[in-house]
């Protein structure tokens, strides 16, 4: 994989903006697979959501990557010194319990202007774990939730 950032020209990632973020396992490796991996991730979210730096739409841990739907806020800092950050607290709180987390460097993030619908990405995260075959059904699967409305 290449190291380049891709970036829209004329976008400002430094102010708040809604974003649909990926990140991804070091060779797809299944990391998150169990329950306290997927836990510890799913609280790390919640905590940095906690501290103002987003608002949380939705999210998904899967075994093998994290999909973050999120309007940082102006307390947040730059789009990618969030992820960096937020990337490296899940790897040193998985360590803490003994999950050794690598991730693939970067990660991918668009940006969700107002007139795009968001209930299409909230529809496209919640159903991941039921399209991967985890679960049947939506609402099956503990580790995705909607979590802050948007108006």
């Amino acid at each position: 994989m290449s190291n380049t950032i891709y970036r829209l020209k004329g976008v400002d990632y430094s102010v708040p903006r809604t974003y649909f973020v990926t990140l991804c396992l070091k060779g797809r490796a299944r990391t998150f697979s169990g329950e306290r991996a997927a836990k510890t991730v799913s609280s790390v979210v919640m905590e940095f959501r906690a501290k103002g730096f987003y608002y949380l739409y939705v999210y998904c841990v899967m075994p093998d990557h994290v999909h973050i739907l999120l309007r940082t806020t102006p307390n947040a800092p730059s789009l990618s010194l969030l992820v960096a950050t937020l990337k490296r607290s899940i790897h040193w709180r998985c360590r803490l319990i003994g999950i050794d987390v690598k991730w693939q460097s970067g990660f991918y993030d668009r940006v969700v202007r107002d007139y795009e619908h968001r209930s299409n990405f909230v529809n496209y995260v919640l159903m991941n774990p039921v399209r991967a075959g985890i679960v049947n059904s939506l609402g099956d699967y503990p580790y995705c939730a909607k979590v802050d409305p948007w108006w």
